[in-house]
């Protein structure tokens, strides 16, 4: 429990630091992304929507909770991602709709208070989302609900498997239901992690590594 408490702590203060944001977006943005992330691409009209990065202890480790979507006609069909959605009117802020989604997709509740911070926002053209990825910490999982019509698997990834400089790799993934492309991702088990959250959660990665909290995850 000394380790969560000093990771949880130590990464708590390192949020409220100046983050890299496009520098760690860059690192694992599909060719196709590079060169409009560096101009300032996000709209008026953008769909304000939020995710939820889950961070909880199990078998002696630092883990975090990813879902594979279902097939759908959209152009995040499919893929792996963290739990989260469209802000809805009902919405207090962007927090409610992290914690909202994730109980709505996963079937567990997270309260404000486990919430220590969040990553730099990430526009998505092809769905026009702008993404606002916060950061919860919880000592236990509860047993996860996966919702029937969104989620297709709920998979829990090790923070040392996603610390591993091996797992990032070039996979080929199927790019807006159209056709395959090359794309940088966290490559583990078979479970391709790539575009917006690889990109979101490679941040994270690199705060992670930048102060020195790495031990920490073990």
């Amino acid at each position: 429990m000394m380790y969560t408490s000093l990771l949880k702590t130590g990464l708590k203060l390192a949020l409220n630091k100046e983050l890299p944001g496009i520098h760690s977006h860059l690192k694992l943005a599909p060719k196709k992304r590079i060169k409009g992330i560096g101009k300032n691409e996000s709209s008026n009209n953008a769909k304000a929507s939020a995710v939820l990065i889950v961070l909880f202890r199990e078998h002696k480790q630092t883990k975090i909770v990813f879902i594979l979507r279902s097939v759908y006609e959209g152009v995040h069909s499919g893929q792996i991602s963290f739990p989260g959605g469209q802000k809805e009117d009902t919405d207090k802020d962007m927090v409610d709709t992290a914690l909202r989604e994730t109980k709505e997709e996963i079937g567990i509740e997270i309260g404000r208070e486990n919430i220590i911070g969040k990553l730099s926002n990430l526009y998505i053209p092809n769905s026009n989302f702008c993404v606002e990825p916060y950061i919860a910490f919880i000592d236990k999982l509860d047993k996860l609900i996966p919702d029937d019509i969104e989620v297709q698997q709920i998979y829990k990834i090790s923070l040392k498997e996603l610390l591993d400089k091996n797992t990032i790799q070039n996979k080929e993934v199927i790019f807006l239901n159209k056709g395959y492309i090359f794309a940088p991702c966290f490559y583990i088990n078979d479970i391709i992690i790539w575009g917006a959250t690889a990109m979101i959660l490679n941040e994270l990665v690199d705060i992670i590594k930048s102060n020195g909290l790495v031990e920490l995850t073990e």
